[in-house]
């Protein structure tokens, strides 16, 4: 069953773990009442050391986190990057998971139905479920970032290279472009704080952005109508919707934001080239020879 249409509650979410037989999310009942804390009538406070108990239309500085996966909702929490940096974050009532389990869409469909929900929070998180999020500030550091740009990212490129197949990649050979076009730090490793790769200073003004995290204000793409081509199901979407953002006279930058990813991308399948032609045709760039 699919549940990207609605977000995910912190009593589902121990359900979820209950019923998949997984006993790691058992918790002293003072940690529990922040987890169990509905987040669509509780804010909590960082420094608050009890949960706020008035109940209010929309608390300020609300996140979605928006993310798909194809693993079940149960393994989803016990297993992946994603759903354990979730849990670990539950006791601040401000992040709202907005997960499509078992998914079989591509990534662009998942994120535009979170974009124009109803009941969508006007900060958004856009990320992939192989993702530790170790930043326990995470609210605050979007809040900070979303107010200096339009949408944020982990790394990203200050130009546009004119044969670029990624934000860090220059052409069809996967060439890295020089560090000093470069911005971002991102870890990477199978667990929590991997070894850290440093591509340039953050933040920065950037043309493209990794789409691994991707955070934005809800309103500022509605009203610029940006959202992203559900052409490009995996490949392309991030540096396709960055294109379409800067079109549209919006500001793009880096932001820190402590992640692991566990994965360094995938680039050069069938797949992989056939998008590359699309996108390169879509944006009126010449297209550079595939090898192979």
């Amino acid at each position: 069953m699919l549940h990207s249409e609605r977000p995910i509650k912190r009593g589902n979410i121990d359900a979820a773990l209950e019923a998949g037989g997984c006993a790691a999310c058992r918790r002293p009942a003072a940690l529990r009442r922040f987890r169990n804390a509905d987040p669509k009538l509780v804010a909590i406070p960082l420094a608050a050391t009890e949960p706020f108990s008035g109940a209010v239309a929309r608390p300020p500085n609300m996140i979605d986190i928006v993310s798909a996966t194809r693993l079940p909702e149960a393994e989803f929490w016990a297993n992946s990057a994603l759903g354990q940096s979730l849990r670990r974050l539950s006791f601040d009532g401000r992040l709202r998971p907005r997960v499509s389990f078992e998914n079989r869409r591509g990534l662009p469909d998942v994120f535009n139905s979170a974009l124009t929900a109803a009941d969508a929070n006007d900060m958004l998180v856009f990320v992939h479920d192989d993702v530790w999020l170790e930043d326990f500030f995470l609210v605050n550091r979007i809040s900070e970032g979303l107010r200096a740009y339009d949408v944020i990212g982990l790394a990203g490129n200050r130009r546009l290279p004119k044969h670029h197949v990624s934000w860090n990649y220059v052409d069809t050979n996967l060439t890295w472009d020089d560090l000093a076009n470069l911005s971002g730090i991102i870890a990477h490793g199978l667990q929590p704080f991997g070894n850290i790769d440093c591509m340039g200073s953050v933040p920065a003004d950037c043309e493209l952005l990794d789409g691994v995290f991707l955070a934005a204000n809800r309103h500022t793409l509605l009203a610029k109508s940006v959202q992203f081509d559900p052409r490009f199901d995996f490949h392309f979407y991030d540096i396709d919707f960055c294109r379409t953002a800067r079109q549209q006279g919006l500001r793009l930058g880096t932001w820190p934001i402590s992640i692991t990813h566990q994965s360094d991308g995938a680039f050069g399948d069938a797949h992989w080239r056939k998008l590359y032609e699309v996108y390169a045709q879509k944006w009126g760039d010449e297209v550079a020879a595939l090898r192979g």
